[in-house]
């Protein structure tokens, strides 16, 4: 229990750790280019739905029904799309 505690409790971390080496690479190329900046977009969206389905996924988990309120206040401090939460 206390292993999955502190997997939901670092998920926030994880998210933006998964983002640096996409920002990373994107930053040096040449951002006059939309498809750079489409492509930045759907790397970006493809991350948050692979979190979306880990919370989810908690969720129903039922080794993790006694953490439910973890999970409901760590999820919206993962970005949603346009800055919402």
């Amino acid at each position: 229990m206390q292993d999955r505690r502190q997997e939901i409790e670092g998920l926030v971390n994880s998210f933006w750790a998964t983002l640096q080496p996409i920002v990373s690479r994107y930053r040096g190329m040449e951002q006059s280019d939309e498809n750079v900046v489409q492509h930045f977009a759907t790397r970006v969206e493809t991350e948050r739905a692979r979190y979306a389905r880990k919370f989810e996924a908690l969720r129903s988990d039922t080794s993790c029904k006694d953490l439910g309120e973890l999970i409901a206040s760590v999820e919206p401090r993962v970005p949603k799309k346009n800055g919402g939460s």
